[in-house]
């Protein structure tokens, strides 16, 4: 059978399924789920808040269970030229002393970095080959369900049905909002920019990602095609603090005196092209499904970036939430069993990255040279078992 053909079409047999699903946004989850849903026979109906599909030039990690996803889905042959494939990191101090590599852990399919933009054209490109609709300029306002149906009512007027809403829509996720709470996410006391180059320093290995922590500042940078991408990362109070203008002299007084390689990776910054993120997350709701309306991705489980896995987080709900539909009965027991399977390990991801970000930003001298100690000396079966716990 090829990728191309529905492998089978769940939605023709059961009457409560063939009202479609309405995917509330178009990032990576939302198109991830679509697309699964779209090659099984439903038609899903994408809303997208914004005019338009945005070019975003970061980098996002996608982990090894995530890339097994897009593979099967037809996805990952598509972004081979435009991936780099990661198979060990590293982390140094401020002074370019390395205090750990290792190899990351693999379940038969890589960890690779992209584009943010060019996986969202890849699965859009998907999508396009099976029944489907995409709805720009859709902002959610507010939705009612019924027993037998989900009707989505929109800023600009329209309404929409289906039998089933999937909010995607990020950690401000409207349909959170309405399903679960309206309590605003967490500012984790840091920012960070991040930066994609056309060129790749020769520090930064092929296959390799790099960290350099300090005193409440950080540097990061992965190879990214043939180029790589960067992030710089700083401890501040305000949340909506953006750095001092011009940016790249910002970027370079916040290292000077770090290693070397830093500084001229930052001098090829183009100001315009970077983005800036103000870091939040929230606990981990105990259910994120009510009847016929579930989350997924940051709007159920919204991570601190450090560990790498919101993306791939999102990939693995939209991949796991498909299965619970072909196996369930109903709509309303399909979301249950997903939420039920998806929650332990989101739970355990967010406390892990949330941990992982506060220690990455320690600015105190004694827990940063604690900190020291532990990537020196923790024994390799502790780490490994770790790495093993968290990415497998």
């Amino acid at each position: 059978m090829s990728q191309d053909q529905k492998p089978y079409n769940w939605a023709a047999g059961r009457p409560n399924l063939r009202q479609g699903a309405i995917v509330v946004g178009a990032g990576i989850g939302g198109l991830t789920v679509a697309l699964c849903l779209a090659r099984s026979g439903i038609t899903p109906i994408v809303c997208e808040r914004t005019p338009e599909i945005r070019n975003i030039g970061s980098g996002i990690t996608i982990r090894t269970n995530a890339t097994r996803v897009l593979k099967d889905l037809g996805v990952l042959e598509h972004l081979q030229k435009q991936t780099s494939t990661i198979s060990s990191a590293a982390f140094h101090d401020e002074h370019g002393k390395l205090l750990r590599r290792w190899q990351l852990p693999t379940t038969g399919t890589d960890t690779i970095t992209v584009r943010r933009t060019d996986l969202q054209r890849a699965l859009l490109e998907r999508l396009a080959r099976y029944p489907h609709r995409l709805e720009l300029g859709f902002s959610l306002e507010r939705f009612i369900q019924t027993p037998e149906k989900v009707t989505a009512f929109f800023a600009n007027g329209k309404s929409l049905e289906a039998g089933a809403l999937i909010g995607c829509d990020g950690i401000n996720s409207y349909v959170r909002r309405q399903l679960v709470d309206g309590v605003p996410p967490i500012f984790r006391g840091y920012v960070q920019w991040r930066f994609i180059s056309d060129r790749r320093h020769p520090v930064v290995c092929p296959h390799e990602k790099l960290d350099w922590w300090g005193s409440g500042l950080r540097f990061g940078a992965s190879p990214l095609g043939t180029g790589m991408a960067w992030y710089v990362s700083t401890n501040t109070p305000d949340p909506n603090f953006r750095g001092d203008e011009p940016i790249k002299d910002y970027f370079v007084d916040l290292f000077r005196g770090w290693a070397n390689p830093i500084r001229e990776m930052i001098a090829e910054v183009i100001p315009e092209d970077v983005v800036w993120t103000s870091v939040f997350d929230r606990p981990c709701t105990p259910r994120w499904s009510d009847g016929r309306v579930t989350l997924l991705g940051d709007a159920a489980h919204p991570f601190t970036p450090e560990l790498g896995l919101g993306g791939t987080l999102a990939i693995e709900d939209a991949d796991e939430l498909h299965r619970c539909l072909l196996c369930e009965q109903d709509i309303i027991s399909a979301l249950r069993t997903y939420e039920m399977r998806c929650l332990p390990k989101a739970v355990s991801v967010s406390a892990k990255s949330r941990f992982t970000g506060d220690m990455a930003q320690w600015s105190n001298p004694v827990m940063v040279a604690a900190r020291r100690v532990l990537f020196i000396g923790c024994p390799d079966f502790i780490w490994n078992r770790k790495l093993k716990q968290t990415y497998g």
